[in-house]
């Protein structure tokens, strides 16, 4: 991705005002990767963020989203690029609760780099070196070749709470690095212990955030039904790759409903679903008790998760297609039930129906006949007449269809602000 060039120049104009590094692939800006990961001292960050925003607004680049993790990681969308631009703004450097490198040090060495500011090549090192390396226990690929050239710019005599690397980066021995993580991490913990007020300050915000996300998470579920040949295949995967750079690849897809342990769906094929055998009432009313069950448990430990963490849900189908489609489900009879245990089954953000030409869906797939197709989208379309539920028209081309559920996905997710 890149930054419009009035993007990148107001954002480095209003930084240059304040106390700051860019933290990591800083080299190509205004080209970067994911986000862009900016240091600043704590007492400026909600001014600088605050200013931020309001000068972005006047070339087109509005703020959907702030969301608070150990950073403030702040989402954009610009209007002019149809991207999403994602800045985090640090003001600590911490794993979990326990501070690895002083920040209020890193911001008192910072060296200018073009017209902006980054680490010192001390600094620099350790902190890309440690941030993947505490987390997941290994040191990043594509950060080796740039932690191999900075450690032959650092005297031996620069070592930062004796946790020495450099030689082992020198001679990229990155499994022998990678193999003492629990020995740096306890290092880490003891300088954190030995500091209890500032630990405790930590350990409190830690709570108040995670608290704070699960009752209200930041992210997006949403749901798309249809029948067989509307398209819904062919836009999840089209949502997937377009919400990755909002969502950091915190995606995750269903099918109808979660399981007791989370599987990615395959491409489904059905081949004549209204072929099974009718359920008697005990099966049907054991099924719906099951998915009262299945879809909570799924809710609290697959999808509340992820919505927490600023994550992305998608579901292809969800509770109502028994409704929509009771011969799928051998549920024929039994519609009242299922609106009745609905009251009990956790609903996503936003419903999208997707529908179109019943000669169309025939022609895309023919699963079903007309009149099934005709009656189905009729139930979709007086089924979700409520708050947080479109209807999509999908006859023209996949990316017109794309760019309507994107802009509402946007108004969505700037009111939740």
């Amino acid at each position: 991705m890149k930054l419009r060039d009035e993007v990148f120049n107001i954002l480095i104009s209003i930084l240059n005002k304040y106390n700051y590094c860019i933290l990591r692939n800083f080299e190509n800006l205004p080209e970067y990767e994911n986000d862009i990961d900016i240091l600043i001292e704590k007492d400026n960050k909600y001014t600088i963020i605050d200013e931020l925003t309001n000068s972005l607004l006047s070339i087109g680049v509005e703020k959907l989203q702030r969301v608070e993790f150990s950073c403030t990681a702040v989402f954009y969308y610009d209007n002019t690029l149809d991207q999403f631009i994602h800045i985090d703004f640090y003001d600590s450097l911490k794993w979990k609760v326990f501070e690895y490198l002083d920040a209020k040090l890193v911001l008192e060495t910072r060296i200018k780099y073009k017209n902006f500011y980054i680490p010192n090549n001390i600094y620099n090192f350790y902190e890309m070196l440690l941030t993947r390396l505490i987390y997941q226990g290994k040191v990043k690929e594509n950060y080796k070749d740039k932690l191999f050239k900075l450690s032959l710019c650092i005297n031996n005599d620069e070592l930062i709470n004796n946790i020495d690397y450099i030689d082992l980066v020198r001679e990229k021995k990155w499994e022998e690095i990678e193999k003492s993580i629990n020995k740096i991490r306890i290092k880490i913990i003891i300088n954190n212990i030995l500091n209890p007020k500032r630990l405790y300050i930590n350990i409190h915000s830690f709570l108040k955030r995670s608290f704070d996300r699960l009752l209200y998470p930041p992210g997006l579920f949403i749901v798309l039904y249809g029948v067989d040949g509307s398209g819904k295949s062919t836009q999840i995967k089209l949502l997937y790759n377009e919400y990755k750079s909002l969502y950091s690849d915190k995606i995750k897809l269903f099918h109808f409903r979660p399981n007791i342990l989370y599987k990615i769906p395959k491409d489904i094929i059905v081949n004549d679903p209204h072929a099974q055998k009718r359920s008697n009432y005990i099966r049907k009313l054991i099924k719906l008790l099951y998915y009262v069950i299945i879809y909570n448990w799924g809710y609290i430990t697959q999808i509340l998760p992820i919505l927490a963490r600023n994550g992305m849900v998608i579901f292809d189908r969800y509770y109502f297609d028994m409704i929509i489609d009771p011969k799928r489900y051998r549920m024929i009879g039994f519609e009242n039930y299922v609106n009745f245990f609905a009251k009990f089954i956790p609903g996503p953000d936003i419903n999208f129906c997707l529908i179109a030409d019943p000669q169309n869906i025939l022609e895309r797939k023919s699963e079903i006949n007309i009149d099934e197709i005709n009656l189905q989208q009729n139930k979709l379309e007086k089924l979700f007449l409520k708050k947080n539920s479109y209807i999509v028209n999908t006859n023209e081309n996949f990316y017109k269809t794309l760019h309507e559920i994107k802009k509402i996905i946007i108004d969505y997710v700037r009111k939740k602000i």
